[in-house]
């Protein structure tokens, strides 16, 4: 490859590109794999799930399935900022999905950061309530629960 074309393919993967765009990928392939991930997950080998998820991600790095699944097993792994990276691109893939940021606030919470967990909880609580049809009021509830949690810690130190 010459020089100028990679620096075209450079541009193009920092604008937002993708290896999926550039490559003749079959959605089905994807789709097995990222069943077989799920599965890996469902039995608890997350780091099994972990590189199935990685590499799906790095082919189609706008899919939120693949961002909230990743972050996911780096979340059962301890690997908390891994997840906490995961979760807010699933996030920003996907605004009006409320479990994005309410599980970066638990994983702010597990490498200390509680401004930012709280910050995250708020968010969580906010795109919950703007659902009418009550599908993400669970979430709501959860993170209501941990901000509070927050504040009661708050006030005790």
């Amino acid at each position: 490859m010459e020089q100028k074309d990679f620096e075209t393919l450079q541009t193009f993967l920092h604008q937002g590109g993708s290896l999926k765009m550039l490559a003749d990928v079959d959605e089905k392939d994807l789709g097995l794999l990222y069943r077989y991930g799920t599965q890996l997950m469902n039995y608890g080998d997350y780091e099994g799930a972990k590189r199935i998820f990685y590499l799906l991600m790095k082919i189609d790095q706008w899919n939120f399935d693949y961002f909230f699944s990743l972050g996911t097993c780096c979340h059962q792994l301890k690997e908390h900022e891994e997840a906490i990276f995961c979760f807010g691109r699933s996030g920003i893939i996907r605004i009006e999905d409320p479990r994005s940021p309410y599980f970066a606030a638990i994983n702010y919470l597990a490498v200390g950061n509680k401004d930012y967990a709280v910050k995250s909880y708020k968010a969580a609580v906010r795109v919950s309530e703007c659902h009418k049809d009550g599908k993400w009021d669970e979430v709501a509830v959860k993170a209501k629960q941990g901000l509070a949690q927050l504040v009661q810690e708050v006030s005790h130190d």
